[in-house]
């Protein structure tokens, strides 16, 4: 998958995964799915995203960690995708290293102009 506006889904959660990936089928826009951030990295090692929606308490590899695994790769575009925390608790140490932070129960109309937002970049 080589899309223009491709949108990496990382939620461990299958309810919340079938619901983002149902927002972005809306969408049109071209995605992929991971578990843990584990998985995730292993996809943003093979397709070149263009956005990352990505929960932060998971299993395997937390959100944050993740987030942290792909900011260091300094020498390629990886680090400059922009990465969006979707969370419960929005209060959580390190949320600010993300480039925006949408709390669950998701906000539908922030989700898509978010989204729109960073791909309009």
């Amino acid at each position: 998958m080589l899309d223009s506006k491709a949108v990496l889904v990382v939620e461990d959660h299958p309810v919340n995964r079938t619901l983002l990936s149902s927002i972005l089928t809306i969408m049109n826009l071209t995605h992929d799915l991971a578990e843990n951030g584990e998985d995730a990295l292993q996809k943003i090692n093979s397709v070149r995203y263009n956005l990352i929606l990505m929960d932060i308490f998971m299993p395997v590899m937390d959100g944050i960690e993740c987030l942290q695994e792909i900011r260091n790769h300094k020498e390629s575009l990886i680090a400059q995708v922009p990465v969006i925390a979707i969370t419960a608790k929005p209060e959580t140490k390190g949320l600010d290293l993300f480039s925006e932070v949408i709390p669950k129960p998701i906000d539908l109309d922030k989700l898509k102009h978010c989204i729109n937002l960073y791909l309009e970049k």
